[in-house]
């Protein structure tokens, strides 16, 4: 709900606008302490292949030992978050690529920005894997050094995207609660349809994924 709260006031506040002073200020840091060399890898690590490839490798996994509900979690969240960002807030939002404020190019972005499509796609993933060690048998500690990594992989990826000047702080922002609200949206949904199609209980059958047994 906040997530849904969020986006929405962000979507409002940037319509049709290029910067802010949040933006400006956040461009400003990370130009002044990560130089050009170590912008390149930060870049690499939200590139949608590496994404596409980790929840590729959830779905083959879940559906070999027949986690359907991971299956349906790990295609229909991301879809979910990615149709909204391209196809729906894209648009609507309209927020163009301006000119960079610490150069005299522009961003190398091309048409609108907000949400992130990059950072869509790596909290997507990050979230998907995130649910899935919650519903794990691993030890709790396993579980939350998981997250730990996930969360890190999450603002490290935004991080780059704002210092390669792809995005703005905001976009990415924007990109994380739209995803959160979609991935565990679809995650409720799948859960509540799970519940009312099969009789709870045996021993067997799967654990839901917002909640361990």
């Amino acid at each position: 709900m906040l997530s849904t709260v969020a986006t929405a006031a962000l979507s409002v506040w940037l319509h049709d606008s290029t910067t802010t002073a949040f933006d400006n200020w956040m461009l400003r840091v990370l130009y002044n302490h990560i130089g050009q060399t170590g912008s390149q890898p930060l870049l690499g690590i939200s590139e949608p292949m590496l994404t596409f490839t980790l929840l590729a490798a959830v779905v083959i996994f879940a559906a070999l030992v027949r986690l359907w509900t991971v299956v349906a979690l790990a295609l229909i969240g991301p879809l979910v978050a990615l149709g909204l960002t391209e196809l729906v807030l894209k648009p609507l939002v309209h927020r163009t690529i301006g000119k960079s404020i610490l150069q005299n190019d522009p961003y190398p972005g091309f048409g609108t920005a907000f949400p992130s499509g990059h950072e869509t796609g790596v909290m997507a993933a990050a979230l998907v894997l995130a649910l899935v060690l919650h519903r794990s048998p691993l030890p709790k500690s396993w579980r939350i050094t998981g997250w730990v990594v996930l969360a890190l992989w999450t603002v490290v990826a935004a991080l780059g995207l704002v210092r390669g000047f792809y995005h703005y702080a905001t976009d990415t922002v924007g990109a994380i609660t739209l995803t959160t609200a979609s991935v565990l949206g679809t995650a409720l949904v799948i859960d509540a349809a799970t519940h009312a199609s099969q009789p709870r209980s045996p021993a067997g059958a799967e654990r839901q994924l917002t909640r361990r047994s």
